[in-house]
């Protein structure tokens, strides 16, 4: 006889799992067959964005032209904030050695010579 060892259950009464709750949108084939059946045009349609091929790409359509405008200003902000960044270490840099130089002479042009024997 195998002894079997009972433990107690915890009721699971909350779960993390979450489930859909969407719902499922009718097809075109099903707004076709109500458009054919009676005789209804669809009134779910997207404005034509489509033009001409002379007319080229519209602005308010064009999703490259914005953000790459956008982007590009920002690329030219960072890349003036660098170019100020290093010039102004540079000076600083520069002002450092002019103070040095000034304040600290050479060991010959302050002290006297000896003479050797």
């Amino acid at each position: 006889m195998i002894n079997r060892i009972k433990y107690r259950q915890i009721p699971n009464n909350k779960t993390l799992l979450n489930y859909n709750t969407s719902l499922q949108g009718t097809t075109l084939e099903q707004q076709l067959r109500k458009m054919i059946r009676e005789g209804e045009p669809m009134k779910s349609t997207s404005p034509e964005i489509f033009t001409e091929r002379k007319e080229g790409v519209l602005p308010q359509y064009d999703i490259r032209a914005d953000k790459w405008d956008i982007a590009e200003k920002a690329m030219e902000k960072v890349n003036q904030a660098k170019i100020i960044d290093f010039h102004s270490k540079k000076e600083k840099k520069s002002d450092k050695t002019k103070n040095v130089e000034n304040a600290a002479p050479t060991g010959t042009e302050g002290a006297e010579q000896q003479p050797t024997t």
